[in-house]
C-alpha cells in the first residue's frame, strides 16, 4: 500500500491546493533556482523513481558537497489565522548519508532569485542528518523574528527507502507530525514551543525556613571505626635490608621501599542513616508570572511559497509529491 502511495498522484477532495508538485518535465517553470553566488550550487535533475511506472519522476540532488536553493510560489495565499496548514511530501536518501538535510521551508515573503540560507522563513519541517548521533525531524516555527524549534526532539533513522512526512497545524493551535502515516509527535503549540515566558515563577518573597532540613541522610554518630581498620595504601617493605655499604653521612638516612599494603581497606567513613528531621527538597511557592501574556499569533502566517535550502555531503536525495493545502482530506489512490 505504501509503495503504491509514493508512485501515484494524490487526489484532494474539496480543498484548496496551494502547491501540488509531482516533478515532471515542466517543473522548471514552477521552481526558481536561487542566483546567490556565495555558495556552490549543485545540479538538480529529474530521476525515475524506483519501483514506479516509467515517467514517474522525483527531483534528485546530483552533486556531493553542494548547496541546493530552489523555491516555488503558491497558487494563492494560505492564511493560517483562519485555515489549517497541511504539508506532505515524499523524500528518499539515495545512499547511506552522514550529513545532509531533507527538510522543506515555507515562506510568507520571498525573493526567489535572492533566496539564501538566511532568508526568513515561517516553517521549517523535515529530516536532517549530522553524523551518527544527530538524526532528527525538524519542526521549527518562526515568530516575531525568532525561530523556535520543537522542544521535544523527533528522532528518526535514515535509510534508502521512500518515506512520506506529514505536518498538520490546526486552527485550534495543535500540531501533528506523521512519518509514513504513523504519528511521531503531536501536541499543543504553547506547550511544545518555548515562545512564551512560563505561566508560573518562583515567589521571590518566599524564603527557605531556617529550620528546614533537606539532608535526606545523616552520619551515624554511633558508628565507630574498627580498631583493625587499615587505611594505609602503601607500607614499608618488611623484607627490605639496608645495604652493607650504605653510609648515612653521605647517602642520607636509609628508608625501606614502599610496597602495596595487602590489608588496605580504603578510607573509612561512618555509615549514613535516614535523617529523622528530613523534610524533603525545599522549593519556593509558585506565583503567576506577570510577564506571561498569551499570544495566539504563534503559528499564524500568510504563506506564499515553499522551497528547499539544503546542504548535503552525499548526493542522491530525492523529493516528490509535495502538497500544501488547507485540509487533511488527502487520499492516495
Amino acid at each position: 500500500m505504501f509503495l503504491l502511495s509514493i508512485c501515484l498522484l494524490i487526489s484532494l477532495a474539496s480543498s484548496k491546493i496551494y502547491l501540488h508538485e509531482n516533478f515532471d518535465d515542466g517543473y522548471q517553470s514552477r521552481w526558481i533556482v536561487s542566483e546567490d553566488k556565495s555558495v556552490n550550487h549543485g545540479e538538480l535533475s529529474l530521476f525515475q523513481k524506483l519501483h514506479c511506472e516509467d515517467g514517474d519522476f522525483s527531483l534528485k540532488l546530483m552533486n556531493d558537497s553542494s548547496y541546493y536553493h530552489i523555491t516555488s510560489k503558491f497558487d494563492g495565499v494560505l492564511d493560517t489565522t483562519s485555515k489549517p496548514l497541511f504539508l506532505s511530501y515524499v523524500f528518499r536518501y539515495g545512499q547511506n548519508i552522514d550529513c545532509g538535510g531533507s527538510y522543506i521551508k515555507l515562506f510568507a515573503e520571498l525573493d526567489q532569485k535572492k533566496f539564501t540560507r538566511d532568508s526568513p522563513y515561517s516553517v521549517m519541517f523535515g529530516g536532517d542528518v549530522c553524523g551518527s548521533g544527530d538524526r532528527k525531524i525538524h519542526l521549527i516555527i518562526s515568530h516575531k523574528g525568532t525561530n523556535y524549534p520543537l522542544k521535544k526532539r523527533i528522532e528518526f533513522s535514515p535509510d534508502t527507502l521512500y518515506h512520506i512526512l506529514d505536518l498538520h497545524i490546526s486552527t485550534d493551535r495543535k500540531y501533528t507530525v506523521k512519518l509514513d502515516g504513523e504519528v511521531v509527535s503531536e501536541g499543543v503549540l504553547e506547550d511544545s514551543f518555548e515562545y512564551l515566558p512560563p505561566k508560573k515563577i518562583d515567589d521571590p518573597s518566599d524564603k527557605k525556613p531556617v529550620d528546614w532540613v533537606d539532608e535526606e541522610t545523616m552520619v551515624d554518630l554511633e558508628d565507630k571505626r574498627p580498631e583493625d581498620w587499615d587505611d594505609r595504601r602503601d607500607i614499608p617493605d618488611p623484607d627490605a635490608k639496608k645495604p652493607d655499604d650504605w653510609d648515612d653521612s653521605t647517602d642520607g638516612e636509609w628508608e625501606r621501599d614502599q610496597i602495596k599494603n595487602v590489608n588496605y581497606k580504603g578510607t573509612w567513613a561512618p555509615k549514613e542513616i535516614p535523617n529523622p528531621k528530613y523534610k524533603g527538597v525545599w522549593a519556593p511557592k509558585q506565583i503567576d508570572n506577570p510577564e506571561y501574556k498569551p499570544d495566539d499569533t504563534f503559528g499564524k502566517f500568510s504563506l506564499t511559497a515553499a522551497g528547499f535550502e539544503l546542504w548535503t555531503v552525499k548526493s542522491g536525495t530525492e523529493f516528490d509529491m509535495i502538497i500544501v493545502t488547507d485540509e487533511e482530506k488527502v487520499a492516495h489512490d
